[in-house]
C-alpha cells in the first residue's frame, strides 16, 4: 500500500514538473521571438512577465466553447474562410 503511495507521489510530482517546465518554456519562446522581432516579450503579469503563461492558460480554460445557438459546423466554417 505505501509503496502506490510513493508511486503516485512520484507521479505527482514528475506531472507537476512537465507543466511547470512547459509553461516557461513557452514563455523564453516568447522572449526569444520578441527579441528577433525588436519588440518587448509578454511583461504584463507578475515581474517581468514569468507569470504571463499561467494567465494564458486561465484565459484559455475560462473561455466558453459555445453558447444559445452556437453551431460547431458554422464556427469551424468561418475560422477556415478566415
Amino acid at each position: 500500500m505505501i509503496e502506490v503511495f510513493f508511486f503516485l507521489l512520484k507521479l505527482l510530482g514528475l506531472t507537476a514538473a512537465v507543466v511547470i517546465c512547459s509553461l516557461y518554456l513557452a514563455w523564453v519562446e516568447r522572449k526569444i521571438i520578441g527579441w528577433i522581432q525588436f519588440r518587448h516579450g509578454p511583461v504584463y503579469v507578475g515581474k517581468k512577465g514569468l507569470l504571463q503563461p499561467v494567465a494564458d492558460c486561465i484565459k484559455l480554460f475560462s473561455k466558453s466553447s459555445g453558447g444559445v445557438g452556437y453551431s460547431r459546423f458554422l464556427y469551424d466554417d468561418v475560422q477556415i474562410r478566415g
